[in-house]
């Protein structure tokens, strides 16, 4: 018997009663389980496998039941895995602190991520626990933060159809934000599992100990045919709050024989189906929000819409049609998974039959630009509301020898002196000493990154430098240090809370956003933007690959402008440490500058990343410009333009801030003026009033610009003006200047970490 809704023309969600007309069904008993932990421990995951340590330490012997067995099995790179241990059944104290041990010993991060040996190795132990346990089932639980990047995919795919057979159940489990999605979505149908999303530790918790208390029986698998009218490749099944993935293949699907129903999406229906109409029909709202959540797992966001508008939850369609990134998105589906199963976190703004969509939400990008607008505004870094995440891999400062000491050595140097220049090179680490920490910092220096979907913000912080004993008697040097804070990357929300100072109309739009969390015995206010949409659909809605050309040619303009300006400027009010070579000498200057301070750039040592211990895969979206990709030295342009040459398209930018400069050298009252250091004062002015008016049309473009690559990256669309992401090519007439060529690239690209 089959019952089904109809979502859109052609287009109905089905569930099949399979036990229909049956009478008399066996009851299925619980038997032991071996329980399979199959766990990542590769870079990424150092923070959060102590936690996970403790957790199967502290809650391994209170959960397990009676008869039940563990097996933990640890992965990182290709061919890097192994079994902690096998077959662990709690039942005397030696067992725990044996199991104990070996987690501690063994669950530790290394290297990168490979998905295929551990499930060989949990195939090879299942075998030989069969002849130990022949009354018993196996539950495999996954879990990885990564990509597979270190074994090839069918390997993968070939080791779990290996597995299906053996398992009563299995779980995938996506930790954290920068996990494979696809792929991992893709494991659980391939054998029939659960997909599960845990965005942090605490997720991971909550499941881990739903699992260990789940009870399996021995039932066998079955095949059960599906109409070929079926629309997408995939069925469902929903069962105690678990949402199982099947593939559908040659129209059939594999799954055990004790279950119940069966759903699925099919372009018709049978011919006597019982219709649902409305929210209130044959087919239970359960059903429907896993639907919902199967689909947008699978990033099928049209479809998703489709069950929307038939189940009219409007707070859940609220929070979906602003759910951009991963971050958004996870929280999105975690959301719906509760709604399956809790009637109380459904339809909390009630029901409507006419979901309208709020396309210009509040979002990020409208909170960082009320924040950058505000000349008042400040943000403390030091604050304890301020919780930073360092992104990368951590950098440690350079403390080899300098040139001069290498030429020591070069040179002949006694043992002795060789000895003393080592020892004095290994102790010359220095520290800059912050004595900024209680100030404010402006939001006004944004980096965005250019490809990817990146905010940063750069402060300067003023304190000193104490030294390492040296030949000039310097102990301590006034200086400053810049710090670059990283508020999104790729997307994700690395900083949800800023406490800030701020003029009194940004506090209240932020007020009113319902955005302000705490506010402390300085004034200090904490805004927790946490919950708003990285972008919102009005700006996810018809983007214009002619827009994003104009803009970046725009940009390119500009940098062409300023690199000329900057020329002129350096040319004729060059920036020298005359500074630090009064105050120290010249060659106390050059060594201050060999330990990393200069007068102009502060505090910057050299420093070496450790090195990457796994990476992920990161969405980038390049454009690049014909006959645009680089700027020509300034001196050699300058000599094509006063010679009347034919100059080249980069030339002609760069041309315009050339005649610019030579007309305003060449104005008569300029040219008569004999007071040369008036003359200097009038174009200096002028050469810095023209780079500060590029620099603040170019900070604006840089938003404008990364808004729209924030958009395309995050919503997975792509410009309206192509029919498919295969497109990527216009061209254009760019301000009469002749026809130029522009590609949009959008690719995946590896991060190390």
């Amino acid at each position: 018997m089959e019952k089904s809704v109809k979502l859109k023309s052609d287009f109905y969600l089905t569930v099949k009663d399979l036990k229909a007309g049956q009478t008399n069904l066996p009851v299925q008993k619980s038997v032991p389980t071996n329980f399979i932990f199959v766990i990542d421990v590769s870079g990424s995951m150092y923070y959060d496998l102590e936690l996970i340590r403790r957790q199967l330490k502290n809650k391994l012997p209170n959960l397990t039941k009676l008869g039940d067995t563990i097996t933990l099995i640890w992965f990182s790179g290709n061919g890097q895995a192994g079994i902690l241990k096998e077959e662990v059944e709690i039942r005397a104290l030696t067992d725990l602190q044996t199991l104990n041990e070996a987690i501690d010993r063994y669950l530790k991060a290394i290297c990168l991520t490979a998905f295929h040996k551990p499930l060989v190795l949990a195939k090879e132990a299942i075998e030989r626990m069969k002849k130990n346990r022949p009354d018993s089932v196996f539950s495999l639980i996954f879990l990885t933060d990564g990509w597979n990047n270190d074994c090839s995919w069918n390997n993968v795919m070939g080791s779990l159809k290996d597995l299906e057979d053996d398992l009563a159940a299995s779980t995938f489990v996506e930790y954290g934000y920068y996990a494979d999605t696809r792929r991992v979505t893709e494991m659980a149908q391939s054998i029939g599992g659960e997909k599960v999303d845990a965005a942090h530790f605490d997720d991971y918790d909550v499941l881990f100990e739903a699992k260990l208390q789940k009870s399996y029986s021995s039932a066998k698998k079955v095949v059960v045919d599906i109409p070929s009218s079926i629309e997408l490749d995939f069925a469902f099944t929903v069962s105690d709050g678990e949402i199982i993935l099947y593939s559908i293949n040659d129209g059939q699907v594999t799954l055990p024989e004790n279950t119940s129903e069966l759903c699925y999406f099919d372009s018709k229906v049978s011919l006597n189906p019982t219709l649902a109409s409305g929210r209130n029909g044959n087919i239970d709202d359960s059903i429907l929000y896993a639907a919902l959540y199967v689909l947008s797992d699978k990033m099928q966001y049209d479809e998703a819409d489709f069950v929307f508008q038939k189940l009219g939850d409007k707070h859940l369609y609220d929070l979906f049609v602003n759910a951009y990134g991963k971050q958004k998105l996870m929280s999105f589906k975690s959301l719906v998974k509760e709604c399956v199963t809790d009637t109380d976190k459904r339809f909390v703004e009630g029901y409507s039959d006419t979901l309208v969509v709020d396309e210009n939400a509040y979002s990020v990008m409208n909170f960082i630009d009320d924040l950058t607008s505000d000349d008042d505004a400040q943000f403390f870094p030091f604050h304890e509301d301020f919780n930073y995440k360092r992104i990368g891999a951590k950098r440690e400062q350079q403390t080899g020898l300098t040139d001069d000491e290498k030429q020591q050595i070069a040179e002949g140097a006694s043992i002795t002196e060789i000895k003393a220049i080592v020892d004095n090179a290994e102790g010359r680490e220095v520290k800059f000493e912050n004595t900024d920490k209680a100030k404010g910092q402006r939001i006004t220096d944004l980096v965005w990154s250019s490809s990817r979907a990146n905010l940063s913000v750069r402060v300067r912080y003023e304190g000193y430098v104490d030294l390492p004993t040296n030949k000039f008697g310097l102990d301590r040097v006034d200086s400053f240090i810049y710090r670059t804070y990283t508020l999104i990357k790729d997307g994700i929300l690395n900083v949800s809370k800023l406490p800030i100072k701020a003029s009194a109309p940004t506090i209240a739009k932020f007020s009113n956003r319902g955005l302000i969390v705490d506010i402390d015995q300085d004034e200090v206010i904490t805004v927790d933007f946490a919950h708003l949409p990285v972008v919102n659909r009005r700006m996810v809605k018809n983007i214009s690959a002619k827009t994003l050309a104009e803009k970046e040619y725009k940009l390119f303009e500009l940098k062409a402008l300023e690199k000329v300006y900057k020329y002129y400027e350096n040319k004729h009010f060059p920036r020298v440490s005359q500074g630090f070579v009064d105050l120290y000498g010249a060659d106390a200057e050059q060594w201050l500058k060999e330990v990393g301070i200069t007068q102009f750039n502060g505090f910057a040592p050299k420093t070496t990343a450790a090195e990457a211990s796994d990476m992920y895969m990161a969405v980038e979206l390049k454009t690049k410009i014909a006959k645009h990709s680089s700027l020509p030295k300034v001196d050699v342009v300058i000599a094509k333009v006063l010679a009347g040459k034919n100059l080249t398209a980069a030339e002609k930018l760069m041309a315009v801030a050339i005649n610019d400069y030579e007309s305003q050298i060449n104005q008569p009252i300029y040219t008569t003026m004999s007071d040369q250091k008036l003359k200097d004062d009038i174009l200096k002015n002028w050469l810095s009033i023209s780079k500060l008016a590029v620099r603040k049309e170019r900070r604006q473009l840089l938003q404008d610009i990364a808004q729209i690559k924030f958009a395309l990256i995050l919503s997975k669309k792509w410009f309206t003006e192509f029919d498919s992401f295969d497109e990527n090519k216009m061209t254009m007439d760019m301000n009469g200047s002749g026809e130029v060529a522009f590609t949009f690239d959008m690719v995946e690209k590896e991060i190390a970490i």
